[in-house]
């Protein structure tokens, strides 16, 4: 996903939570205010409508949010919500008789995890992954002295050379030679959580999709079958379950029933294959005789 889409994106969560500081930020850097979701076809107005915040829709009126964009299931933003302060900056007094209002959602292919279990207070993050001197910085925070601080277990073998406060002459020689060999690994705080987590994490996408990223799916570890997982997904991918021909395993594993399914691994990469769209076989390479 390009860099356009990912604020593109960002725009459209920061209307649903309401986060106007990003809003702002991020129609200040030219995003389009009525960007379109590829999938669902919504904008930022309707989820601002949808999740019922008033002065996000206000804000993005102000801005020429245009409250007649259809999504893909032919939905203008006012058919999602019966919040009568919101209909009002719409130009509507009351929902129109036969409109269902913010029910009518209930059709929707796909209900994002963040809207599921949403946090007490969000904040839509709109700054690069980069450091000023234009270093990568994947797992861990720059600090103010140009070193990063990671986000993980500190190399404990490294951190015991530099802070022994006597030197070797003074230990025991079968401590002096047990130091000699390389400590063990320690094993990682989150593989233990992961073990003990009443949820699989995995990360999902369609393949050959013009979306080349993957979302994260929660899978409760209870029902962790392949009928199970197939729903799930699709429903987070808004797919429709009949339509797939393959679960492929990254990077060229195809799962094929329950126990194939209860062998994935926490943030195990899956690609789901529709009909239709598998990649035609390559040709034999014709060779001179």
């Amino acid at each position: 996903m390009d860099i356009q889409k990912q604020n593109e994106e960002k725009l459209r969560e920061a209307c649903c939570y309401g986060d106007n500081e990003a809003v702002l930020a991020l129609l200040s850097r030219g995003i389009s205010v009525n960007s379109q979701h590829e999938i669902n076809g919504w904008t930022g107005l309707h989820w601002a409508c949808k999740r019922g915040q008033a002065d996000t829709v206000r804000l993005l009126l102000g801005h020429s949010a245009d409250p007649e964009v259809e999504n893909n299931l032919g939905q203008q933003p006012y058919q999602l919500t019966n919040d009568t302060n919101i209909l009002s900056l719409l130009g509507l007094d009351e929902p129109s008789e036969g409109e269902d209002g913010a029910d009518s959602s209930d059709t929707l292919p796909i209900t994002p995890n963040y809207i599921v279990n949403p946090p007490m207070e969000y904040k839509v993050s709109t700054s690069s992954t980069t450091t000023s001197s234009g270093m990568h910085v994947p797992n861990g925070v720059p600090e103010s002295n140009g070193h990063t601080k990671m986000l993980g277990l500190v190399n404990q073998s490294t951190h015991n050379s530099h802070s022994t406060p006597c030197s070797q002459s003074s230990l025991p020689a079968n401590v002096i030679h047990q130091s000699s060999h390389p400590l063990p690994h320690p094993v990682s705080t989150h593989d233990n959580v992961a073990r003990h987590s009443k949820e699989l994490v995995v990360k999902v996408r369609m393949a050959d999709s013009e979306d080349p990223d993957f979302i994260e799916v929660d899978i409760q570890r209870s029902h962790l079958n392949y009928s199970h997982l197939l729903t799930t997904c699709c429903r987070e991918l808004a797919l429709n379950p009949q339509m797939v021909e393959r679960i492929r395993k990254l990077p060229n594993t195809r799962l094929r029933n329950d126990r194939d399914t209860q062998r994935l691994s926490e943030y195990t990469e899956l690609e789901f294959v529709m009909k239709g769209h598998s990649r035609p076989a390559a040709k034999a390479m014709e060779l001179p005789f």
